[in-house]
């Protein structure tokens, strides 16, 4: 039987650690502080709205107190994810000389139309639960994709902002200098693995779909 969930079950706290395990990664790959923390402080920001948009459903339908946990773990992962994808891309933009608002609109005309097109993959994914029968399992679907949509909202909106007031603080102190030498990705191993596989595509593409079929 669905219940009305309480406050107190509402997200249960249980998100959070998610956003902790996300930091020490991104701080990794950033290697500086602004940019580790505006993806998870838009996904946050993201969380909050989804939870005040569940709160407004359960004012008209029955939801599962399971619906929001669920709906909170899959909005916290797409709003860091997604944001990342955004992040990433301006510091590569500014790192090669454009000016903050240009490196901002790029990675938005790029980045962002991923960040929609995958947004939207997912939210029809998570409507399509509405067609098995079970209702409490239909609405379950609709809160996370709203939660999901939302998170693609804030990427697209609220992030951008902020990159704007994090200025050339987006790069490493060193990065402010000179190019930084991690947006450079020629001397990646990443790099000769992909120019290694596309010089010679059918090789690297025959065991994995021999492994399939078997």
């Amino acid at each position: 039987m669905a219940v009305r969930p309480s406050r107190g079950d509402v997200g249960g706290g249980r998100g959070l650690p998610q956003v902790g395990r996300a930091d020490p990664p991104a701080n990794v790959l950033f290697r500086t502080l602004v940019p580790t923390a505006l993806p998870v402080g838009t996904a946050l920001f993201g969380l909050a709205a989804g939870f005040a948009a569940v709160f407004a459903m359960t004012s008209v339908v029955e939801l599962s107190k399971f619906g929001p946990n669920i709906a909170a773990m899959l909005g916290l992962g797409v709003g860091i994810d997604y944001a990342l994808f955004i992040v990433a891309r301006h510091r590569e933009n500014v790192a090669r000389g454009m000016s903050i608002e240009v490196a901002a609109g790029t990675a938005l005309a790029t980045a962002g139309k991923s960040v929609i097109f995958a947004g939207g993959v997912v939210i029809t994914s998570l409507l399509g639960l509405s067609f098995m029968g079970i209702p409490f399992v239909g609405w379950i679907g609709v809160a996370a994709a709203l939660m999901v949509a939302l998170a693609v909202l804030v990427a697209i909106v609220l992030l951008p902002a902020l990159l704007g007031f994090a200025g050339m603080r987006i790069l490493s102190f060193k990065g402010r200098r000179r190019d930084e030498p991690g947006l450079h990705h020629e001397g990646s191993p990443w790099y000769a693995l992909g120019q290694r596989i596309m010089q010679r595509p059918y090789v690297f593409f025959g065991p994995p779909s021999s492994a399939g079929g078997s």
